[in-house]
């Protein structure tokens, strides 16, 4: 059996180990916990085909607990944070 290049075998089909848009990466707030959240796209003729919505993650430099740390937040809480300091 050949193995297309860019996938690997597991059981009886091929999977990919890459989604559409590059290698899979969480996407979740480290504050709040928000992740992807699922719908529908609605086309003019009323079709509904799945799509994901992704919270805007962002990788900015807070102070946790008295130091510096890189933390990947939604805008969200971005904002409330500058907005109560």
């Amino acid at each position: 059996m050949v193995i297309p290049a860019g996938q690997y075998y597991h059981g009886p089909e091929f999977r990919s180990y890459q989604t559409r848009e590059g290698p899979t990466v969480a996407v979740r707030c480290e504050m709040c916990g928000k992740g992807p959240a699922s719908g529908s796209n609605v086309s003019f003729s009323y079709r509904h085909t799945k799509r994901r919505f992704r919270p805007n993650i962002q990788g900015v430099t807070l102070e946790v607990e008295g130091q510096q740390r890189r933390v990947r937040v939604c805008t969200r809480c971005l904002r409330t944070h500058y907005r109560s300091a």
